[in-house]
C-alpha cells in the first residue's frame, strides 16, 4: 500500500520531489543506513517491532524514491549490485522460502545458524540468478528453460510428496503450549 502510494506521487510529482542529486544521494545513504541498524538492532520481540516495520516500509519507499531520481552518470561497485538485486528481486522472493524449506528437510547440523544463513543465502541468489538468466528474452535459450522447467517441477513435486507424507504435530505443538 505504501509502495503504491510512493508511484502514485512520483508519477504525479515526477522528480520535483528529489530534484536535487546531492540531496537525493545524502538522503539515500542515510536511509540505507537506517535500515541496517533496524535491521540488526530491533529484535522480533520487541515492543517497538510494529511500529519498526512500517518505519522500515517507509523508508525503504524513500530509498525507492532517492535511487530513482538520482541520475544513473557514475555506476559504482554499490550501484552495480543494488541494480543485481533489485533485479533479481522478484526471483529472490519466489525462491526464498522453498528453499529454506527444504533446507531445513534436509539439514543435518541445525544449530549453527550462521552457517544455515550463509547456505540458504548462496543457494537462493544461485537458483534466483538461473531462473532470471531462463526467463529473459531470448530464443537461444529453449534447451535451458525447458531443464528449469523439469528441475523445478521435480522439485515442486518432491516439496507436494514431503508435505503429504509429513506427520501431523498438532497434538505435540498443543501440548508445548499448555507447558
Amino acid at each position: 500500500f505504501i509502495g503504491v502510494n510512493v508511484c502514485f506521487i512520483h508519477h504525479s510529482i515526477g522528480k520535483k520531489f528529489l530534484s536535487n542529486e546531492k540531496l537525493s544521494t545524502i538522503i539515500f545513504c542515510f536511509s540505507i543506513a537506517l535500515l541496517l541498524v533496524l535491521f540488526f538492532v530491533l529484535r522480533s520481540d520487541s515492543e517497538w517491532f510494529a511500529i519498526s516495520m512500517i518505519a522500515t516500509s517507509l523508508i525503504s519507499c524513500l530509498v525507492i524514491e532517492c535511487a530513482i531520481s538520482i541520475e544513473d552518470i557514475k555506476t559504482t561497485v554499490l550501484d552495480k549490485m543494488f541494480k543485481f538485486i533489485s533485479d533479481n528481486s522478484y526471483e529472490i522472493y519466489l525462491v526464498q522460502y522453498p528453499v529454506i524449506y527444504l533446507y531445513e528437510i534436509l539439514s543435518v547440523n541445525k544449530d549453527d545458524v550462521y552457517a544455515k544463513t550463509l547456505v540458504v543465502s548462496l543457494i537462493t541468489i544461485v537458483i534466483s540468478v538461473v531462473i532470471h538468466f531462463v526467463l529473459s528474452k531470448s530464443e537461444t535459450k529453449n534447451k535451458l528453460k525447458i531443464t528449469l522447467s523439469a528441475v523445478v517441477l521435480f522439485v515442486s513435486l518432491f516439496g507436494g510428496y514431503q508435505f503429504i507424507i509429513s506427520q501431523d504435530h498438532t497434538e505435540e505443538m498443543k501440548l508445548l503450549q499448555v507447558s
